[in-house]
């Protein structure tokens, strides 16, 4: 294990893309560095879980440069992923949501509808 989120893990950034994560884990065999996120709920990966994973490798690659795989494990099973995308195409997968979380960080008001959401990002 070279990573692991525990109160002494420090938060992978990625300045370029203006990210952070904090995996659950980080493994490290011979092919290179596995990412795990662990979710409790006894369900299979949802949306949300992916982008999120697409985050943390991309922030990830900033120290690990072979994160390809992850794990996400839920209370229903181990759900394995390959994204052998280069980091500039998985950041073009989540932009959409990466735009929306920023706004949202801005203070768009709660009363705000979808549509001026996504006008003021685009």
């Amino acid at each position: 294990m070279v990573y692991i989120d525990d109160k002494h893990a420090k938060t992978l950034v990625s300045h370029k893309y203006k990210i952070c994560a904090k995996p659950d884990f980080i493994y490290q065999d011979k092919r290179g560095e596995i990412l795990v996120e662990r979710k409790m709920a006894k369900r299979k990966p949802i949306l949300a879980d992916i982008v999120q994973v697409k985050a943390s490798i991309i922030c990830a690659r900033t120290k690990y440069k072979k994160v390809t795989r992850a794990v996400i494990s839920t209370g229903s099973g181990n759900y394995h992923y390959i994204f052998n995308q280069s980091t500039n195409e998985l950041f073009e997968d989540i932009l959409m949501y990466h735009k929306i979380c920023q706004a949202i960080y801005r203070g768009i008001e709660r009363n705000d509808t979808w549509k001026t959401i996504s006008n003021s990002i685009k």
